[in-house]
């Protein structure tokens, strides 16, 4: 497994974990745990924005 090279690397990959917790913990509450995991994929989506903007900082 290849190391986090940036803190937004970092964030994407806490992001991920919690997202699986967030399956596991709201399993039987289909709404709730789907309206979570839209907005992880905002916060996601703008974490990729932001490094196509500014490129990968090492």
């Amino acid at each position: 497994m290849q190391t986090p090279t940036n803190q937004n690397e970092i964030s994407l990959n806490k992001l991920a974990q919690f997202e699986s917790f967030i399956d596991g913990y709201y399993y039987n509450q289909t709404e709730l745990r789907n309206q979570i995991k839209r907005n992880i994929n905002s916060i996601r989506q703008i974490i990729i924005k932001y490094l196509d903007t500014n490129g990968q900082q090492e």
